[in-house]
């Protein structure tokens, strides 16, 4: 009998469960608790509220990936084109924004296309496609993009849909183009220029996107503009999302003071013009990068452009003051510990998971509540300390009554009696 793709995707997700990461699968069906957080990413997605940035803070192993997970498939769900950037000392370090930008742009999704279906591609598509957007980024003035800036025009999203739309039989040159778009270290140079000419004739300057620790506020106008062009063909903006900011604190002192633009200038673009009146710094405080127009560039390219951001960091002096001098206070969610109720609903979540995946398998209907009151046991000793490992325990005892049925009592009379009471 073949197997049922419900059954499928509970397995994934069982599987994920069982080696300690956070499965990207049924992630709302498995979360229990803390409804400020909930609330706080409603909010965000939603639109209820004026707040545009969110920072959840929390100690390790108290769900911050598993939330951004939840930010994801919210973001998804309402409509948002979504991208997410894990930071590194090293590959995607947050003191080197056209790292971040480019881990971002490699993970681009959108809710309406497969999950391989990711990067620029799709949107500039949409975009070239649409002539609301085209007029709206002011593409048929391309060749001289600066007089247009204040009129609607991105000073590289528009060059960009320019060439796009007339590179249908060019696959080398629209490739090169969108290596370029997308933050790849290849660099423009003459030669790609000179492609683009030969392809298509003159259609606007590209201006250089290159890996240097000022460039903030250009990568933050970039994905600004991105998030209006989203917009634009229909989505409803761009959410943002950054994990382990807590990496700041690993960085040299030099190299904080670049990250520490990076997290101003996305909080500026995401709160729209009313940003310096709410944000904790002023426009002095975020370095300028590249040269004549570029150092012009504020981070925030449209207002409503839709762009949201959140971050996620274990709470570290350092990190935290870094995010006290990007964000007002009111944009930080502190994500509380579950609660002995919340561990037990969770073990019935996870057993539901089970029964899902194994259909076969003959998991009894009350043993939810013995399970419950062992997770509370292994807390109090400190044998389970987080939902991660929680979730992996629990599964470790259904695949005991699993391969092993006839022992389903014996091993419930067992928990009953256990110690851990």
């Amino acid at each position: 009998m073949p197997i049922s793709s419900t059954a499928i995707e509970a397995i994934c997700t069982l599987e994920a469960m069982r080696l300690g990461v956070v499965p990207e699968l049924g992630v709302r069906a498995y979360t229990v608790g803390q409804p400020g957080v909930v609330s706080a990413l409603e909010g965000l997605v939603g639109q209820t509220s004026d707040q545009s940035v969110v920072a959840l803070l929390g100690d390790y192993g108290a769900g911050k990936t598993h939330w951004l997970e939840i930010a994801s498939a919210m973001a998804l769900e309402a409509g948002f084109v979504c991208a997410r950037v894990v930071l590194s000392p090293e590959e995607t370090s947050p003191s080197h924004p056209q790292r971040v930008y480019r881990a971002l742009m490699a993970q681009l999704r959108y809710p309406d296309t497969s999950r391989d279906d990711h990067g620029l591609k799709p949107l500039l598509d949409a975009a070239v496609a649409s002539p609301e957007a085209l007029a709206a980024f002011c593409v048929d003035q391309a060749r001289d993009v600066r007089r247009h800036l204040d009129r609607g025009a991105h000073l590289y999203l528009t060059p960009a849909l320019a060439y796009w739309r007339h590179l249908d039989k060019h696959p080398q040159a629209r490739a090169r183009l969108l290596n370029w778009l997308e933050g790849q270290p290849t660099g423009i140079g003459s030669d790609l220029g000179a492609e683009l000419r030969e392809a298509c004739g003159g259609r606007g300057h590209l201006y250089a996107l290159k890996d240097y620790r000022p460039w903030a506020r250009i990568y933050a106008y970039l994905l600004d503009g991105i998030s209006a062009m989203a917009r634009a063909v229909g989505y409803k903006g761009l959410v943002v999302l950054v994990d382990e900011a807590e990496f700041y604190a690993l960085l040299a002192e030099d190299h904080r003071a670049h990250a520490l633009n990076l997290f101003q200038s996305l909080a500026w673009a995401a709160s729209g013009t009313r940003g310096l009146a709410v944000l904790p710094f002023v426009e002095d405080d975020v370095g300028h990068g590249g040269a004549g127009v570029q150092r012009e560039l504020e981070p925030l390219f449209s207002n409503g452009s839709g762009l949201r951001v959140v971050f996620a960091m274990t709470p570290d002096p350092e990190g935290v003051g870094a995010l006290g001098a990007s964000l007002p206070e009111e944009a930080r969610v502190e994500i509380p510990p579950l609660g002995q109720d919340d561990y037990t609903a969770l073990a019935g979540r996870v057993c539901d998971f089970y029964r899902a995946a194994y259909p076969d398998a003959l998991i009894p209907a009350g043993v939810t509540g013995p399970l419950g009151k062992v997770l509370q046991g292994l807390l109090r000793t400190g044998q389970v300390e987080n939902p991660r490992q929680a979730m992996k325990f629990v599964i470790e005892f259904l695949d005991t009554v699993r391969y092993h049925p006839s022992e389903v009592v014996a091993v419930i009379d067992g928990i009953r009696t256990s110690s851990y009471f």
